[in-house]
């Protein structure tokens, strides 16, 4: 199951730099660098809960996707209203 998960993820990482060069979108580093701690967070997240729900542990699992995700989704936000700020100027 880990197989095919890294395979959509690279794909989905192909795709992205692809689009980012058709539309001419440069990224800085830190870009990257939050982009991919808040990719971890959320595979993390997903990994956690169903880690836990496997394990008869969904109240746990649901913790865990909420710390996790919402971690995730703030350093995805706080990255995409970087890179949009910085292409307004």
């Amino acid at each position: 199951m880990w197989f095919f998960i890294g395979l959509i993820i690279g794909v989905a990482l192909l795709a992205l730099v692809l689009w980012l060069k058709r539309k001419v979108i440069r990224l800085s580093w830190y870009d990257w660098v939050i982009g991919f701690i808040a990719f971890i967070f959320g595979v993390l997240a997903v990994q956690h809960y169903m880690a836990s729900v496997s394990h008869g542990e969904l109240k746990a699992g649901l913790l865990g996707l909420g710390i996790f995700g919402v971690i995730a989704i703030v350093l995805a936000l706080l990255d995409w209203q970087l890179i949009a700020r910085r292409k307004k100027v």
